[in-house]
Protein backbone atom coordinates (compact mmCIF):
# COMPACT_ATOMS: atom_id res chain seq x y z
CA UNK A 1 0.00 0.00 0.00
CA UNK A 2 2.94 2.54 0.50
CA UNK A 3 4.13 1.25 -3.13
CA UNK A 4 7.00 -0.86 -2.05
CA UNK A 5 7.73 -3.11 -4.62
CA UNK A 6 10.40 -6.00 -5.56
CA UNK A 7 14.00 -4.31 -6.73
CA UNK A 8 16.16 -6.37 -8.37
CA UNK A 9 14.51 -9.45 -7.11
CA UNK A 10 14.62 -8.53 -3.42
CA UNK A 11 11.22 -7.32 -2.10
CA UNK A 12 11.10 -3.99 0.16
CA UNK A 13 8.93 -3.79 2.64
CA UNK A 14 7.15 -0.22 4.36
CA UNK A 15 9.84 0.71 7.58
CA UNK A 16 7.18 3.48 9.31
CA UNK A 17 9.67 4.82 11.33
CA UNK A 18 12.60 5.60 8.52
CA UNK A 19 9.21 6.44 6.66
CA UNK A 20 10.44 4.63 3.60
CA UNK A 21 10.42 1.21 2.27
CA UNK A 22 13.76 -1.41 2.89
CA UNK A 23 14.67 -5.28 2.47
CA UNK A 24 11.86 -7.24 3.54
CA UNK A 25 14.30 -9.40 4.88
CA UNK A 26 16.37 -7.37 6.96
CA UNK A 27 14.08 -6.30 9.86
CA UNK A 28 17.64 -5.21 12.22
CA UNK A 29 17.63 -1.66 10.34
CA UNK A 30 13.97 -0.86 11.13
CA UNK A 31 14.08 0.25 14.73
CA UNK A 32 10.13 -0.23 16.49
CA UNK A 33 9.98 3.14 17.54
CA UNK A 34 10.02 6.90 16.19
CA UNK A 35 13.90 7.65 16.56
CA UNK A 36 14.31 9.66 20.19
CA UNK A 37 16.18 13.19 20.32
CA UNK A 38 18.50 13.17 22.75
CA UNK A 39 18.75 16.40 24.84
CA UNK A 40 21.82 18.54 25.01
CA UNK A 41 23.82 18.35 28.06
CA UNK A 42 23.68 22.04 29.29
CA UNK A 43 26.95 24.07 29.83
CA UNK A 44 28.52 23.85 33.69
CA UNK A 45 27.87 26.61 36.12
CA UNK A 46 30.74 29.00 36.63
CA UNK A 47 31.60 28.82 40.22
CA UNK A 48 30.92 32.84 40.55
CA UNK A 49 27.02 31.71 39.80
CA UNK A 50 27.10 28.83 42.97
CA UNK A 51 25.47 29.62 45.94
CA UNK A 52 26.77 28.08 49.24
CA UNK A 53 24.31 28.06 52.42
CA UNK A 54 26.80 29.27 55.08
CA UNK A 55 25.08 29.00 58.34
CA UNK A 56 24.85 32.45 60.34
CA UNK A 57 24.23 33.02 64.05
CA UNK A 58 22.98 35.69 65.93
CA UNK A 59 23.90 36.34 69.73
CA UNK A 60 22.48 39.63 71.20
CA UNK A 61 24.29 40.68 74.40
CA UNK A 62 22.21 43.32 77.23
CA UNK A 63 24.47 45.30 79.63
CA UNK A 64 21.85 45.05 82.96
CA UNK A 65 24.83 45.28 85.34
CA UNK A 66 24.42 49.60 85.81
CA UNK A 67 28.13 49.90 84.30
CA UNK A 68 30.71 49.74 81.31
CA UNK A 69 31.06 46.47 80.26
CA UNK A 70 34.01 45.14 78.33
CA UNK A 71 33.22 41.47 76.74
CA UNK A 72 35.13 39.08 74.09
CA UNK A 73 33.76 36.03 72.47
CA UNK A 74 35.24 33.15 70.06
CA UNK A 75 37.86 30.27 70.69
CA UNK A 76 40.72 29.92 72.93
CA UNK A 77 42.70 31.49 70.21
CA UNK A 78 41.35 35.17 69.51
CA UNK A 79 40.82 36.00 65.60
CA UNK A 80 42.71 39.46 66.61
CA UNK A 81 45.58 40.59 68.43
CA UNK A 82 46.50 43.94 69.11
CA UNK A 83 49.99 45.81 68.21
CA UNK A 84 51.89 48.44 70.30
CA UNK A 85 50.31 51.14 67.94
CA UNK A 86 46.71 50.05 69.15
CA UNK A 87 45.89 48.66 65.52
CA UNK A 88 44.86 44.98 65.54
CA UNK A 89 46.60 42.37 62.98
CA UNK A 90 44.81 38.98 62.39
CA UNK A 91 46.23 36.16 64.52
CA UNK A 92 47.83 33.72 62.60
CA UNK A 93 47.64 31.06 65.14
CA UNK A 94 43.82 31.16 64.95
CA UNK A 95 42.18 27.86 63.40
CA UNK A 96 38.74 28.80 63.72
CA UNK A 97 37.11 28.84 60.19
CA UNK A 98 34.16 31.09 61.57
CA UNK A 99 34.06 35.17 62.00
CA UNK A 100 32.23 37.97 63.86
CA UNK A 101 30.84 41.07 63.61
CA UNK A 102 29.59 43.14 65.94
CA UNK A 103 27.08 45.95 66.34
CA UNK A 104 25.00 47.70 68.71
CA UNK A 105 21.03 47.59 68.67
CA UNK A 106 20.35 51.29 67.94
CA UNK A 107 18.01 51.00 65.10
CA UNK A 108 20.85 52.41 62.38
CA UNK A 109 22.26 50.24 60.18
CA UNK A 110 25.82 50.18 60.40
CA UNK A 111 26.50 50.75 64.17
CA UNK A 112 29.36 48.92 64.18
CA UNK A 113 31.77 48.27 67.86
CA UNK A 114 35.21 48.81 66.80
CA UNK A 115 37.47 46.16 68.68
CA UNK A 116 39.29 48.08 71.38
CA UNK A 117 43.38 47.72 72.52
CA UNK A 118 43.60 49.76 75.89
CA UNK A 119 47.51 50.54 75.89
CA UNK A 120 47.53 50.63 79.68
CA UNK A 121 46.50 47.34 79.84
CA UNK A 122 48.64 45.94 77.04
CA UNK A 123 52.04 47.91 78.53
CA UNK A 124 51.10 46.03 81.66
CA UNK A 125 50.63 42.38 79.80
CA UNK A 126 53.22 39.91 80.81
CA UNK A 127 52.05 38.12 77.21
CA UNK A 128 51.99 40.75 74.61
CA UNK A 129 51.83 38.05 71.83
CA UNK A 130 48.19 36.43 73.10
CA UNK A 131 46.91 40.33 73.87
CA UNK A 132 43.29 40.13 72.01
CA UNK A 133 41.10 43.48 71.79
CA UNK A 134 38.21 44.20 73.29
CA UNK A 135 34.40 45.48 72.95
CA UNK A 136 32.66 48.06 75.14
CA UNK A 137 28.71 47.89 75.83
CA UNK A 138 27.55 50.76 77.75
CA UNK A 139 24.97 50.70 80.65
CA UNK A 140 22.01 49.27 78.82
CA UNK A 141 23.32 48.99 75.18
CA UNK A 142 22.44 45.90 73.43
CA UNK A 143 25.28 44.06 71.10
CA UNK A 144 24.30 42.47 67.94
CA UNK A 145 26.87 39.98 67.31
CA UNK A 146 26.37 37.88 63.98
CA UNK A 147 28.96 34.79 63.91
CA UNK A 148 29.04 33.26 60.11
CA UNK A 149 30.08 29.52 60.20
CA UNK A 150 29.66 26.66 62.26
CA UNK A 151 32.39 26.19 65.34
CA UNK A 152 32.79 24.68 68.68
CA UNK A 153 34.04 25.38 72.05
CA UNK A 154 33.40 29.24 71.71
CA UNK A 155 33.19 31.43 75.30
CA UNK A 156 31.92 34.89 75.84
CA UNK A 157 33.08 36.55 79.25
CA UNK A 158 33.33 39.67 80.23
CA UNK A 159 34.32 42.33 82.57
CA UNK A 160 34.09 46.19 84.25
CA UNK A 161 37.27 47.31 83.23
CA UNK A 162 39.64 46.18 79.55
CA UNK A 163 41.51 43.13 79.80
CA UNK A 164 44.17 40.65 77.44
CA UNK A 165 43.51 37.60 78.24
CA UNK A 166 41.51 35.16 75.68
CA UNK A 167 38.07 33.71 76.86
CA UNK A 168 39.63 30.73 77.95
CA UNK A 169 40.96 32.00 80.55
CA UNK A 170 38.38 33.73 81.98
CA UNK A 171 38.03 31.34 84.94
CA UNK A 172 41.97 31.71 85.88
CA UNK A 173 40.48 35.74 86.29
CA UNK A 174 37.26 34.95 88.20
CA UNK A 175 34.95 35.42 85.32
CA UNK A 176 31.17 34.04 84.86
CA UNK A 177 32.12 32.02 81.34
CA UNK A 178 29.06 31.61 78.49
CA UNK A 179 29.53 28.81 76.46
CA UNK A 180 28.41 27.89 72.86
CA UNK A 181 28.78 25.49 69.94
CA UNK A 182 27.45 26.81 66.76
CA UNK A 183 26.23 23.83 64.12
CA UNK A 184 23.54 22.35 61.82
CA UNK A 185 21.88 26.11 62.24
CA UNK A 186 21.60 25.68 66.12
CA UNK A 187 22.95 27.49 69.22
CA UNK A 188 24.08 24.87 71.99
CA UNK A 189 24.79 26.62 74.94
CA UNK A 190 25.38 26.59 78.63
CA UNK A 191 27.15 28.32 81.66
CA UNK A 192 30.12 27.85 83.41
CA UNK A 193 31.07 28.88 86.75
CA UNK A 194 34.30 26.06 87.45
CA UNK A 195 37.07 26.80 89.19
CA UNK A 196 40.54 27.77 88.34
CA UNK A 197 42.41 24.56 90.24
CA UNK A 198 39.99 22.04 89.02
CA UNK A 199 41.77 19.77 87.13
CA UNK A 200 39.46 17.28 84.62
CA UNK A 201 41.44 14.58 86.68
CA UNK A 202 39.45 12.14 89.11
CA UNK A 203 40.51 12.39 92.79
CA UNK A 204 43.00 9.32 92.88
CA UNK A 205 41.09 5.91 93.76
CA UNK A 206 37.90 7.83 93.35
CA UNK A 207 34.95 6.47 90.81
CA UNK A 208 33.13 10.57 90.95
CA UNK A 209 33.46 13.06 88.16
CA UNK A 210 34.72 16.47 90.08
CA UNK A 211 32.61 15.17 92.88
CA UNK A 212 34.33 14.07 95.36
CA UNK A 213 38.13 15.38 96.15
CA UNK A 214 39.05 17.42 93.01
CA UNK A 215 42.41 19.35 92.36
CA UNK A 216 45.68 19.86 90.53
CA UNK A 217 47.08 15.98 90.19
CA UNK A 218 50.09 16.76 92.05
CA UNK A 219 48.62 18.62 95.19
CA UNK A 220 46.32 14.98 95.35
CA UNK A 221 48.74 12.58 94.51
CA UNK A 222 49.65 11.85 98.77
CA UNK A 223 45.90 12.41 99.71
CA UNK A 224 43.58 9.34 100.31
CA UNK A 225 40.77 8.29 98.06
CA UNK A 226 37.84 10.50 98.93
CA UNK A 227 39.06 12.61 101.66
CA UNK A 228 39.51 16.53 101.39
CA UNK A 229 41.62 18.47 102.15
CA UNK A 230 43.50 22.33 102.05
CA UNK A 231 45.92 20.77 99.46
CA UNK A 232 43.18 18.99 97.57
CA UNK A 233 39.82 20.69 97.55
CA UNK A 234 36.66 19.47 96.21
CA UNK A 235 36.06 21.73 93.50
CA UNK A 236 33.36 23.57 95.43
CA UNK A 237 35.93 24.49 98.22
CA UNK A 238 38.95 25.47 95.64
CA UNK A 239 40.33 28.31 97.55
CA UNK A 240 40.22 30.88 93.79
CA UNK A 241 36.38 30.56 94.25
CA UNK A 242 33.78 29.95 91.35
CA UNK A 243 34.46 31.79 88.49
CA UNK A 244 31.78 34.39 88.74
CA UNK A 245 31.64 38.13 88.61
CA UNK A 246 28.49 39.03 86.83
CA UNK A 247 25.14 36.98 86.77
CA UNK A 248 23.11 35.87 83.33
CA UNK A 249 20.11 34.91 81.93
CA UNK A 250 20.85 32.93 78.43
CA UNK A 251 17.05 32.83 76.68
CA UNK A 252 16.18 31.82 73.04
CA UNK A 253 14.32 33.69 70.59
CA UNK A 254 12.61 30.09 70.29
CA UNK A 255 13.32 26.77 71.58
CA UNK A 256 15.82 25.75 74.30
CA UNK A 257 15.30 26.32 77.62
CA UNK A 258 16.19 29.39 79.90
CA UNK A 259 19.16 28.89 81.82
CA UNK A 260 19.87 32.12 84.65
CA UNK A 261 22.88 32.29 87.05
CA UNK A 262 22.44 35.24 89.78
CA UNK A 263 23.95 36.38 92.72
CA UNK A 264 24.03 37.41 95.58
CA UNK A 265 27.28 35.13 96.53
CA UNK A 266 26.87 33.90 99.79
CA UNK A 267 29.12 33.03 102.30
CA UNK A 268 33.12 31.76 102.36
CA UNK A 269 34.93 28.45 100.66
CA UNK A 270 35.05 26.21 103.83
CA UNK A 271 38.70 25.60 102.96
CA UNK A 272 40.07 28.73 101.19
CA UNK A 273 39.14 32.37 101.14
CA UNK A 274 37.41 32.65 98.08
CA UNK A 275 34.09 33.57 97.63
CA UNK A 276 30.83 30.88 98.00
CA UNK A 277 28.53 29.96 94.93
CA UNK A 278 25.96 32.23 93.87
CA UNK A 279 22.79 31.55 95.51
CA UNK A 280 20.37 31.78 92.42
CA UNK A 281 22.38 29.39 90.51
CA UNK A 282 21.13 26.04 91.69
CA UNK A 283 22.46 23.76 94.24
CA UNK A 284 25.63 22.56 93.20
CA UNK A 285 25.22 19.12 94.90
CA UNK A 286 21.86 18.61 94.29
CA UNK A 287 20.54 16.21 92.10
CA UNK A 288 18.19 17.64 88.99
CA UNK A 289 15.22 15.32 87.97
CA UNK A 290 14.72 14.81 84.77
CA UNK A 291 11.49 16.27 84.12
CA UNK A 292 11.89 19.76 86.19
CA UNK A 293 13.35 21.25 82.75
CA UNK A 294 16.13 22.59 85.06
CA UNK A 295 13.32 25.77 86.14
CA UNK A 296 14.87 28.77 87.19
CA UNK A 297 15.61 28.42 91.18
CA UNK A 298 13.60 30.67 93.18
CA UNK A 299 14.98 29.61 97.15
CA UNK A 300 18.52 30.17 97.38
CA UNK A 301 20.75 27.41 96.96
CA UNK A 302 18.10 24.96 95.73
CA UNK A 303 16.45 23.65 92.55
CA UNK A 304 18.64 22.61 89.71
CA UNK A 305 21.83 23.61 88.71
CA UNK A 306 21.74 26.05 86.21
CA UNK A 307 25.68 26.30 85.14
CA UNK A 308 28.91 24.03 85.48
CA UNK A 309 29.86 23.44 88.93
CA UNK A 310 32.61 20.95 88.02
CA UNK A 311 34.80 20.09 85.28
CA UNK A 312 32.96 17.63 83.50
CA UNK A 313 28.88 15.82 84.14
CA UNK A 314 28.68 13.91 86.68
CA UNK A 315 25.93 12.14 88.46
CA UNK A 316 24.57 14.51 91.01
CA UNK A 317 23.51 16.58 88.35
CA UNK A 318 20.86 14.09 87.64
CA UNK A 319 19.83 12.58 84.03
CA UNK A 320 20.21 15.48 82.07
CA UNK A 321 23.13 18.17 81.99
CA UNK A 322 22.65 21.40 82.01
CA UNK A 323 23.08 22.12 78.43
CA UNK A 324 20.53 22.88 76.11
CA UNK A 325 20.20 24.23 72.24
CA UNK A 326 17.57 26.81 70.36
CA UNK A 327 15.42 25.86 68.07
CA UNK A 328 16.51 26.21 64.23
CA UNK A 329 17.93 29.53 63.14
CA UNK A 330 16.97 31.11 66.52
CA UNK A 331 18.75 34.03 67.69
CA UNK A 332 20.12 34.04 71.74
CA UNK A 333 19.82 36.70 74.13
CA UNK A 334 22.45 36.80 76.87
CA UNK A 335 21.56 38.88 79.89
CA UNK A 336 24.70 40.22 81.81
CA UNK A 337 23.38 40.99 85.34
CA UNK A 338 24.46 42.63 88.47
CA UNK A 339 26.40 39.55 90.80
CA UNK A 340 24.95 40.99 93.96
CA UNK A 341 20.71 40.99 93.18
CA UNK A 342 19.03 37.96 92.49
CA UNK A 343 17.43 39.18 89.64
CA UNK A 344 17.95 40.92 86.45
Amino acid sequence: MYGCETRGGVPYSWCPSLNKCIPAWDTTICPNTLPVTTKPTPAPVPDSFVVIDVPVYTIKVINKTGKTLFFKIGPREQPLLCQSTGQTMKNPASKDSGTYTFAVDTGVTGSSISPLCDMAVFASSASQTDFSPVYALYVGQIALISRTGDGGDQRLVASDKPFGWNPFEGDQHGQTMFEFTFGANKIFFDVSLVPAGCDDIPHPGSGWQSQLGWGKKADCKSVPANSISPSCPRCKDNKRGPAFNFGGIMTCDSGGVEYSCLGPVEGTWSTGNGKGWPKFCGNPDTSCAADSKFAQPTEPNEGCTQGFFHPQYYAGYGKEKPTTNCDLYSPITISICDPTKPTC
